[in-house]
């Protein structure tokens, strides 16, 4: 079956259809009288539901300030290059095992993919190559132009939204990816709830994060106010999501760790870097099972494939 980004958008504010206008390159949503246009920039939908600019999280709350996360994300796409490699190459190899570790996870039946978070655009050099659809999604227009120059192809499309107002059609994508992201995020349980409903049946979600770190505070030069570093507003274990994800009809969620801190700390991606994926997540395994200090979580997500009661199960 083709895929047809049109087809699959919806109004982010009341997931309404859209009838798409080529001469004004805008998506037009009708509701209750009301009329919403949301434009196409460089081919690419700006789906923002414009209500949705701040959110409370635990940490703004004991603040007594709100977060106004869609600005920020914004900004911090224009203020940090996620593109530039990093400087130390024990990152470097991070990044990587961890990308293995992620498409090591992919069904063979993929058919359609949604990067949330998209990032530099790894998974879109990934899956463009190979011919499968894939939507580079993110809240930063910046990232998406920079991902598609990047990687064109016929397959790659962009969309520029918000995971907590997600634009498209319920059961849209046979896979969804999105690294590094669940911990920016202010309301876990709708980012949750929203990556699910865009999954077919039958679908996987693979998401990653830090885990249990640690947040670290420091005191903004601007506000005077205590600010979480790298704007880590969550921390997750194993079982961090199981309360959300029972609440999900037809989701179970098992939950992966990998990247010892123990050989990252000894600096063995000098000759690690080397060992096929295989061999290296041998290692990595064995090496958590001595010393349990995982650096990364990978939730793996299933649609209608397992009871949704279950709990997470812990795997290294």
């Amino acid at each position: 079956m083709s895929f047809s980004l049109h087809s699959i958008l919806v109004c982010p504010k009341d997931r309404l259809p859209l009838e798409f206008n080529p001469s004004l390159q805008q998506f037009i949503c009708l509701s209750e009288g009301a009329t919403r246009a949301y434009k196409v920039v460089d081919q690419i939908p700006i789906m923002m539901d414009e209500t949705r600019a701040e959110a409370p999280s635990a940490i703004h709350s004991a603040q007594g300030s709100v977060f106004h996360y869609v600005d920020h994300y914004e900004k911090d796409a224009r203020v940090f290059d996620y593109f530039q490699t990093p400087e130390d190459p024990a990152t470097v190899h991070e990044n990587r095992r961890l990308h293995e570790f992620i498409l090591s996870k992919v069904p063979s039946s993929v058919e359609s993919v949604l990067d949330i978070g998209c990032g530099n655009g790894w998974v879109a050099q990934h899956f463009a190559k190979r011919g499968k659809p894939i939507v580079s999604f993110d809240i930063s227009l910046d990232n998406i132009q920079r991902v598609l120059k990047d990687n064109p192809s016929p397959t790659h499309y962009g969309v520029k939204g918000d995971v907590l107002a997600l634009p498209f059609q319920r059961e849209s994508f046979d896979l969804i990816i999105s690294s590094e992201v669940i911990e920016h995020v202010p309301d876990t349980a709708s980012y949750l709830s929203n990556i699910t409903n865009a999954l077919k049946k039958g679908g996987r979600a693979i998401i990653s994060t830090p885990y249990n770190e640690k947040l670290q505070y420091s005191l903004c030069i601007h506000c005077n106010r205590s600010t979480p570093l790298h704007a880590h507003i969550h921390s997750f274990r194993e079982d961090s999501i199981d309360h959300v994800v029972k609440a999900i009809p037809g989701v179970s969620v098992r939950a992966f760790t990998m990247s010892n801190k123990g050989l990252l700390f000894l600096r063995t991606h000098k000759f690690l870097k080397y060992l096929p994926f295989s061999i290296w997540g041998a290692i990595d395994k064995l090496a958590n099972r001595l010393i349990n200090k995982p650096a990364r979580l990978i939730y793996v997500l299933d649609k209608d494939l397992k009871s949704a009661s279950m709990s997470s199960q812990k795997r290294t």
